[in-house]
């Protein structure tokens, strides 16, 4: 990260310590114009700025008449988002020197604060006739129509950015951002093609387009791109981090580990990095590495949730029930809304034994996901393993009225009809099942062996094999 204060002489810091020194010991204080303007400058950079607006007001007891002091003046009261004293300045100002792009810049701002959105473009727009600064103008032009939700005009004004400063990274970023509004990330990656067409050699277009290739789950064309982004600049740390992102949805486990090092190569360690190398291991059912870097990652962020339950994830399965509980626990008093932490939660809690709880839970994973599919078949399962058949069944009979698309309800519920003495209704149900999704019956014998060895069922799946049809 980088410091603030480096921007700054030790001549500067030197004048500040100074001038606070003499403002503690209520000393008379006459600085050079040019020292109070490092003064004022330093405090606002800093963001601080009732310091600022003291400091500004002590120069201008000085030189009443320095219109710079002013600005800095108007520009503390902004940072205060004192906006009525900011303009109340800028009117004293705007007309002695109205070729001064800052002063419709600082106008432009106070106009923001109290939302008059068009005043405050036209005074940029002013400030674009008078600045070569045109990329940081258009910039505000942008955010201005963000605020307003005009992403179109607001993607004119960054790509406008762009062709003045090519470098300009938060332009790409917003644009990107500007393109995923208007629900159009196809014409971002067409946006960003365009672009290397002209400047190849750009790092932060390349990895641009590698992040709309993501947006678009195009992971392969994201890597790629993360690639060329990283071979023009070897240090591009949010390259290797996001090309790594892109190789967990290739189930490139391995290589996406190398990336996440990398990136912490470069900026240090960091506990997302950690939880995602933890992610990594786990689907490599490598836990005891997993358990590694998912401690890694709880120890530097404390409220990271996904890693307490990635460590859940990692005993559960080595049916270490207990310690699986525990840490789905850690993970659901950060995130109580999350239904897939609930769901395995449960789980756990059956497999425990504890099926008051259990219950709960389930109700807790379902009520907050109703689509949680998975939900519902494993609570149908708890019901009628504990011999509750029939609301086992009316469960799933109530899921599939509200959604009749899911196969593995009709097949579950053929089951439970046939084991529950009602042989002909399961025996529908597992022909509606097939008619809907012939493929899924292995899972069915799966969760049912014991139907295998029935001709009746037998007799209904040859028949509808898709070779008899």
């Amino acid at each position: 990260m980088i410091d603030r204060n480096d921007f700054f002489s030790d001549d500067v810091r030197k004048a500040v310590e100074n001038f606070e020194k003499m403002l503690q010991n209520r000393e008379s204080i006459y600085l050079d114009e040019e020292t109070l303007e490092d003064i004022i400058e330093f405090y606002l950079a800093q963001s601080k700025p009732r310091k600022a607006l003291n400091a500004s007001q002590i120069a201008l007891e000085q030189s009443p008449f320095n219109l710079h002091f002013k600005l800095k003046k108007a520009q503390a009261h902004n940072l205060l988002e004192d906006a009525e004293s900011a303009l109340a300045v800028i009117e004293e100002i705007e007309l002695l020197e109205p070729t001064n792009p800052e002063i419709y810049i600082t106008k432009s701002d106070s106009l923001e604060l109290q939302g008059r959105f068009d005043e405050a473009i036209a005074c940029l727009y002013n400030a674009l006739e008078f600045t070569d600064e045109k990329s940081e103008i258009y910039m505000h032009l942008g955010f201005l129509y963000e605020s307003k939700k005009d992403f179109k005009q607001a993607l004119q004004m960054f790509t406008r950015s762009l062709e003045f400063d090519q470098h300009n990274e938060q332009a790409f970023f917003e644009i990107g951002l500007c393109y995923e509004a208007l629900s159009n990330n196809e014409e971002s990656t067409r946006f960003y093609e365009k672009f290397i067409d002209r400047h190849p050699y750009n790092a932060n277009a390349w990895y641009n387009l590698g992040i709309s290739f993501s947006k678009l789950q195009r992971y392969e064309k994201a890597e790629w791109a993360f690639d060329y982004a990283i071979v023009i600049d070897e240090n591009l740390s949010n390259a290797y981090f996001n090309k790594a992102n892109a190789q967990m949805h290739l189930n490139k486990y391995r290589e996406a580990i190398d990336n996440y090092l990398t990136t912490m190569e470069l900026d240090g360690p960091d506990a997302f990095c950690h939880c995602n190398i933890g992610e990594c291991y786990e689907q490599l059912e490598e836990f005891d590495e997993a358990r590694n870097h998912y401690k890694k990652a709880v120890q530097m962020l404390p409220q990271l949730d996904e890693a307490w339950f990635g460590l859940g994830i990692c005993y559960d399965n080595e049916d270490k029930m207990i310690e699986a509980q525990h840490y789905y626990k850690r993970a659901l008093d950060i995130d109580p809304t999350n239904a897939e932490y609930w769901f395995a939660y449960a789980d756990v809690l059956f497999s425990l034994g504890l099926m008051e709880e259990c219950e709960k839970a389930f109700e807790e994973a379902t009520t907050i996901n109703p689509n949680l599919h998975e939900a519902w078949l494993d609570w149908s399962a708890v019901k009628f393993e504990n011999g509750d058949h029939d609301s086992a069944i009316e469960m799933l009979l109530n899921q599939i009225e509200e959604n009749h698309t899911i196969t593995q309800y009709y097949y579950r519920v053929a089951g439970y009809l046939y084991k529950s003495g009602l042989q002909k209704e399961g025996i529908a149900f597992f022909e509606s099942a097939l008619q809907h999704n012939f493929d899924q019956h292995t899972a069915f014998f799966d969760f049912f062996p014991d139907l295998l060895q029935s001709q009746k069922f037998l007799d209904v799946l040859d028949n509808h094999h898709p070779r008899n049809n």
